[in-house]
């Protein structure tokens, strides 16, 4: 009959406190070699399992999400895959804007405008109270159009992403406060834009699949701009707009090559 170990505090008991050792020392070496191969293995193969498509994308493995590997650089981009789930009915109202965060008097709405005005004696005007206050001069260039306005009434500050887009995009499932903050978003440049009120005209809630600016060169900055507001809020996309993004990015590259 073999010997019977029982290991506490380093002692032993029916055996040599070297011969408990060896035996813990043992079946240490096993459970860390055994996370290491658990914490690892998935890392090595976690990129470049999954075989690449024509456009040089593959789905990383165990994912939704599309990497791309581009000239320029790569991309990832996840695609939106709420199965099983009932995606809630889009409501403005629950993405409260525009609001005075600061409260230095200035809504969301103009704290853009007076932040891209590129004019050196931006005015603004408060209420009689001192309550509220708005911007009612500057100079804003669109670069869509090409043109500078100095009148704010022809300026529309738009979510870059618009807010419907954003919600079918996973914004559906955001608190009440997390939606509220993506609207009224100062800390990304690129999710609130101030252009000439006519420049989107026809966009609605489209993404880039269905809607791009009037001239191809102004494509990459629209499409990068979408991206990275996209990946900063950790937003998804369907497959026909990662198409037309991947397709975009190759031109890109191509004119940057030049």
């Amino acid at each position: 009959m073999g010997k019977e170990i029982f290991i506490s505090s380093g002692r032993t008991q029916g055996g040599s406190s070297q011969e408990g050792m060896i035996l813990f020392n043992t079946i240490k070496s096993f459970y860390t070699s055994l996370l290491i191969s658990i914490l690892f293995i998935p890392a090595i193969s976690y990129a470049h399992e999954k075989p690449r498509d024509q456009q040089g994308c593959h789905l990383v493995v165990g994912s939704k999400i599309k990497h791309c590997h581009l000239t320029q650089s790569d991309i990832s981009l996840p695609i939106c895959n709420f199965a099983g789930s009932k995606v809630a009915k889009y409501r403005g109202k629950n993405y409260k804007h525009w609001i005075d965060e600061d409260k230095d008097g200035l809504n969301t709405r103009h704290e853009v405008l007076y932040a891209r005005s590129e004019s050196s004696d931006t005015i603004v005007e408060e209420n009689k109270k001192g309550t509220r206050a708005k911007v009612i001069r500057g100079r804003w260039h669109d670069v869509y159009t090409g043109d500078d306005f100095t009148n704010p009434n022809k300026i529309k500050v738009l979510h870059l992403v618009p807010l419907k887009e954003a919600h079918i995009s996973g914004a559906w499932l955001w608190s009440s406060s997390k939606k509220k903050e993506y609207a009224n978003d100062l800390k990304n440049e690129s999710t609130l834009v101030a252009v000439y009120k006519n420049t989107y005209k026809g966009r609605k809630r489209k993404d880039p699949a269905r809607w791009l600016p009037k001239g191809e060169e102004l494509y990459c900055q629209y499409t990068k701009q979408w991206v990275n507001v996209k990946s900063t809020w950790d937003l998804c996309y369907d497959e026909a707009e990662v198409t037309k993004i991947i397709e975009i990015y190759k031109n890109c590259s191509k004119l940057s090559a030049k």
